[in-house]
Order: structure tokens, then C-alpha cells, then sequence
């Protein structure tokens, strides 16, 4: 009988390698070539997303900090349409195409710096609703937000006038406000000594170096400093790092001791003490999902569409290959289906056994 948290993680997998088939499909389609590692990343991207949904439906004191990361993770994996939109969208007559680039970096942009005002303020905050808190978070960054890219906003054909360099610019710029907030929470951190709840410290710490990491990728396009493939490589690390603390935390508050710290902050004490955890929690869930034939042999066959796209060039040879690999998925899908019913039934003749007469 699969525990709780392992039964969720088997769901978080199983619907992040469907997504990644769907990249996989959709990187068939003319695009512009990026580094494989950017479509990793906007994978990651939505593990993450699954992983605070579930989280968020938990229902614990912290819930709205992961819903606000599910929101900001769930939009960074779609990322994977900018390369579908245009190379460059300074040039061409596609307005749309412009427009669509301004107001992404612009969202994309404001969402990590939301989650970690909204993380700092509840720290320091800790006694207010946070109903409380979100408009406080507004309050700091729409502001913020307006004045940093007010030519942008006020006049829609300003980006068709300037360098898109302005815009990275103003990013890199609008990019200080929650690293700001992050050294501050540090500070506090450091100062007071508590935990806001268990892995929070952890996340602010992945939101620092993604935050360094976009950063650093930016100066580079600006500058035209050849590190973007580089930045994506420490960005992979960075994002796993987040996703595996994610896992982690599922595991902590599917635990008895786990709920029993979340009701002591949600009804009684505001702050916890961090906890020791087992450190072979993921092993033991790779383990238990292996187990199972189906996902086996589904990420079996997952991979080797991964290496079929990969590795081949013609469009003919891919689809082939896949409609053989989803043959022959099915089939072992079948032969495994039809040796469980025997086997249950007590149809099953065992050949090894040997008949005494």
C-alpha cells in the first residue's frame, strides 16, 4: 500500500513526463534553435509548478507562498513559445510579436520578485492575515513595477522606437528589487534565528541564485557576452536544487511530525524549528515508482523518444521510429496486462517445476 506522499510524487512524475512529451512533439515544429538545456529548464519549470500545486492543496500556513511560486513556475515553463514567436521581434511588421516580448519579460519579470516580498513581509509580518500581506506585497511592487517600465506602459509603440538593450536594461534594473528583499530576509533571517516553516529559508535561497542567474544572463545579452548557454547550464542546477527541495517538503508535511508542526503554526506558536529529515527519502520514492512495470516501461520509452528526437535529423525517421516505439510500448503494455490476469487466475504454468512420478 503506497503512503500518501508517495502517491502524489507517482502523479507529480507522471503528469511532468507528459509535459515533456509534449516539448518533445512540439520541438518538431520550426523554431528558432535554442540549447536543449532551455527546453530542460522550462521542464523543471513545470515540475515545480505540479509540486507547489500539491502543496498549495495541502492546505497548511504556508500555502499561498506556494501557490504564488506554482503561478510564477507554471508561466516560466511556458517560455518554450518564445522561439515559435520570432528571433528577433525588433524587426518584421508583426506588432503582436512585438508586444508579446515587452509584456512577458515585464510579467515574468514581476512574479519571483512578488513571491519573495510576499515571503519577506509574512516573516516580518508574522501575526497578520495574508490577505494583509498580499496587499502589502502590491503595494511595494506595482509601484515599483510602473516606474520601472513606465515608457514601456505608457505608450505602446515606444518599444518600436528604442533598442530592445532598453528593455534587459530595465529588467536587470527592476531585478534589484527582490534581491534586495532576499539580502533583507537574510539579514532577519540571520538576526532572529527563525523559521517561517520548513524548507522556506531553502526556496529563498534557490530564488537568490535564479535571481543572480537572470541577471548575469541579461548583462550578457546586452553586452553581448557569450554566457547564455552557460547561465541555462547553472540554471538547470539551480531549478533542480528547487524542485528537489520541493520533494522534500512533500515528504515533511505528509509526515505525522509534519502536521503536527503545521498546526502548531497555523492555531498556536507563529514561528518553527527546523527539523532533521531522512536523507534517503528520494531514493526510496525512485525505488517505489520503478516498482511498478507501467511507469518503468513508460519512462523507458519516454526516454527513447527523447533520443529519437534528439539525435535525428530527418522528420520521416522520427515519426517511424515513434510509431514503432509506441508499438512496441503497447505490445509489452499488453504481454504485461495478459501475464497478470493469468497469474491471478492461477493460469500460469510455472516450466521450471519439475513433475515427480
Amino acid at each position: 500500500m503506497l503512503k500518501k506522499n508517495q502517491s502524489i510524487h507517482i502523479k507529480i512524475v507522471n503528469w511532468w513526463l507528459s509535459f515533456i512529451l509534449l516539448l518533445i512533439i512540439i520541438s518538431n515544429l520550426p523554431h528558432q534553435v535554442v540549447p536543449v538545456f532551455s527546453w530542460l529548464n522550462c521542464s523543471v519549470y513545470f515540475l515545480i509548478f505540479l509540486q507547489t500545486i500539491a502543496l498549495y492543496k495541502l492546505g497548511n500556513a504556508n500555502k499561498n507562498i506556494f501557490l504564488n511560486i506554482g503561478i510564477f513556475a507554471f508561466l516560466h515553463s511556458l517560455s518554450f513559445t518564445d522561439i515559435f514567436v520570432g528571433e528577433n521581434f525588433l524587426y518584421g511588421d508583426d506588432y503582436l510579436r512585438y508586444f508579446f516580448f515587452e509584456y512577458k519579460y515585464i510579467t515574468l519579470s514581476f512574479l519571483p520578485a512578488f513571491c519573495v516580498i510576499f515571503i519577506t513581509l509574512k516573516y516580518i509580518f508574522k501575526t497578520s492575515s495574508d490577505l494583509k500581506i498580499y496587499l502589502f506585497s502590491f503595494a511595494l511592487t506595482i509601484p515599483t513595477l510602473i516606474w520601472n517600465y513606465f515608457p514601456f506602459i505608457a505608450d505602446k509603440e515606444f518599444i518600436l522606437e528604442v533598442e530592445d538593450a532598453l528593455l534587459y536594461k530595465s529588467v536587470i534594473l527592476f531585478d534589484f528589487l527582490p534581491l534586495f528583499f532576499l539580502v533583507f530576509f537574510g539579514a532577519l533571517l540571520y538576526k532572529f534565528d527563525l523559521s517561517l516553516g520548513e524548507h522556506i529559508n531553502t526556496l529563498m535561497i534557490c530564488f537568490f541564485i535564479v535571481t543572480i542567474m537572470d541577471i548575469t544572463n541579461l548583462i550578457g545579452t546586452v553586452y553581448n557576452i557569450i554566457i547564455f548557454k552557460y547561465t541555462q547550464y547553472v540554471l538547470l542546477i539551480s531549478l533542480s536544487f528547487f524542485s528537489i527541495t520541493l520533494f522534500r517538503l512533500i515528504n515533511y508535511s505528509y509526515s505525522d511530525i509534519g502536521q503536527l508542526y503545521s498546526s502548531i503554526i497555523s492555531y498556536g506558536d507563529v514561528y518553527g524549528v527546523p527539523i532533521k529529515r531522512k536523507k534517503n527519502a528520494f531514493i526510496q520514492f525512485l525505488k517505489i515508482y520503478f516498482h511498478e512495470k507501467r511507469n518503468s516501461i513508460g519512462f523507458s520509452m519516454l526516454l527513447l523518444t527523447f533520443f529519437i528526437n534528439y539525435f535525428s535529423n530527418s522528420i520521416f525517421i522520427k515519426i517511424n521510429m515513434t510509431v514503432l516505439s509506441i508499438g512496441m510500448l503497447a505490445l509489452l503494455f499488453y504481454v504485461s496486462a495478459l501475464y497478470q490476469k493469468r497469474l491471478n487466475s492461477g493460469n500460469f504454468v510455472n516450466f521450471k517445476n519439475k513433475i515427480n512420478t
